[in-house]
């Protein structure tokens, strides 16, 4: 059945078409969902296959990468780099996989680990898809982008992401021990604790290049002249976890970093879109105290974080997370989710224009929603192709999805998050079959709205 221009005409003439507030004047109560919670081995990272919805790639710190599909743990893993990786000492291991920006037409996926050697390199290695047995990688097509030497077992930061722009970011700690003793943070000709952006080479070659508009390239005005053109950022101590606030409506493409202290602060770092040539500070400076005054920054000026926390009175080691901006919870769009390791604590904060406020923890309501009395260790966290936010336990091993008790989104018929042209699309096209009056007088009525707006 279909309705006439005339019929939605006159109907839409009934309804205010206002865009209603998605959003409860409070947040709401977070819960984790079980999806496993067994079989798994030290996860660490979390990950999207980006031509797959129903499927995700769950990385441990061994060398597999487990698959899940639909929320279910598979006997099939994309790869087994167990033998490759180095996991002696507790911080090394196999860090994180990254799918290439045109994986869908050349099956290229980027795993940074640390190698299991004489020297425990810190590794980047390209692997391509099995034409034999798809999506699972060839473990023999690896072919090297990056290796850097670490002095240290500890402080490998590790995590790899394309960006927005299609290019590479690394980050690597700043070498281990503690304090930096080689104040490698500050040194300019030095890729450890920094971030990195790279252009890596797709043939069989490997290796990468240096994208053009890198800000410590000679022609770009660098705040330095001395610093390798690899580099995008300076002074991190350990980033663990960071991400792009890149997906779901409303995101803005800037960039979080959570970085590991030393003995004192847990901080938070922003940096807007397209924004290179900061300098977080470390070891100068561990979030905005003082660490060393002997130690002078590279270049001037230190940007200091948008958030912290006293170490160890509210927590030890931060875990970075995401930025949601998912169809669901909508009381919670553009609210910074992360969480302390050691301490396994999470919290929420709005982030808006590179402000952090409104800091509300969420331990006590997840604990409750778990037959447990503590939280697993939080490695990590994920995000689905929706935008919706995964917690990743690290022992015991287990993937929670992140849920509330938002209210839905009233005639968001797709899921997408907003009240549009493609919802009435929706519901015209399947009139008086899947749909009825009252689904198009949902839709109408509540035309505009977005979740969190």
């Amino acid at each position: 059945m279909r309705l006439s221009l005339t019929c939605i005409g006159a109907m839409s003439a009934a309804f205010a078409f206002a865009a209603p507030d998605a959003r409860a004047g409070s947040l709401a109560t977070l819960s984790l969902e079980p999806l496993v919670t067994s079989g798994l081995s030290l996860p660490l990272y979390l990950i999207q296959d980006p031509v797959n919805d129903d499927t995700m790639y769950i990385v441990q710190q061994r060398g597999r990468v487990r698959t899940m599909q639909n929320g279910a743990l598979t006997a099939t893993d994309l790869i087994d780099l167990t033998g490759v990786v180095s996991t002696s000492g507790s911080e090394r291991g196999l860090f994180s996989i990254a799918f290439d920006p045109d994986y869908a037409n050349n099956g290229f996926v980027y795993a940074s680990f640390t190698e299991q050697s004489a020297v425990h390199d810190s590794v980047i290695r390209r692997f391509t898809r099995s034409s034999a047995n798809p999506p699972q990688l060839d473990p023999n097509s690896g072919v090297d982008i990056l290796r850097v030497a670490q002095p240290f077992t500890n402080h490998n930061g590790g995590l790899i992401k394309f960006g927005p722009d299609g290019y590479l970011y690394v980050t690597l700690g700043d070498g281990g021990s503690g304090g930096d003793p080689g104040n490698r943070s500050q040194t300019p000709n030095n890729l450890l604790g920094k971030m990195l952006r790279i252009d890596p080479d797709r043939t069989a070659a490997g290796g990468y290049t240096v994208p053009s508009s890198n800000p410590f390239l000679p022609g770009n005005n660098p705040p330095i002249a001395t610093a390798a053109p690899e580099i995008w950022s300076f002074g991190l101590r350990n980033p663990w976890r960071w991400s792009f606030d890149s997906v779901g409506l409303g995101a803005t493409n800037a960039m979080l970093i959570a970085d590991v202290g030393q003995n004192a602060r847990e901080e938070v770092n922003y940096e807007p879109a397209n924004t290179g040539a900061r300098n977080y500070g470390w070891r100068r400076w561990e979030g905005t105290l003082l660490f060393s005054s002997t130690t002078p920054l590279a270049y001037e000026p230190h940007t200091p974080p948008i958030h912290e926390y006293n170490n160890p009175a509210v927590g030890r080691s931060i875990t970075g997370g995401y930025v949601y901006r998912g169809p669901t919870m909508c009381s919670f769009n553009g609210r910074y989710i992360f969480a302390d390791y050691q301490f396994r604590r999470v919290w929420s904060m709005d982030v808006t224009g590179g402000t952090a406020s409104n800091v509300v923890e969420h331990t006590a309501e997840l604990v409750a929603s778990i037959p447990a009395t503590s939280l697993p260790l939080v490695s990590s966290f994920g995000r689905d192709s929706k935008g919706e936010v995964y917690f990743v336990g690290y022992s015991p091993g287990s993937i929670y999805r992140i849920v509330s008790d938002d209210p839905p989104l009233q005639g968001d018929i797709n899921g997408d998050g907003a009240v549009n042209f493609s919802d009435l699309s929706e519901v015209l096209s399947n009139f008086g079959t899947t749909y009825d009056f009252n689904d198009l007088s949902s839709v109408l009525s509540n035309f505009g709205a977005v979740c969190g707006a």
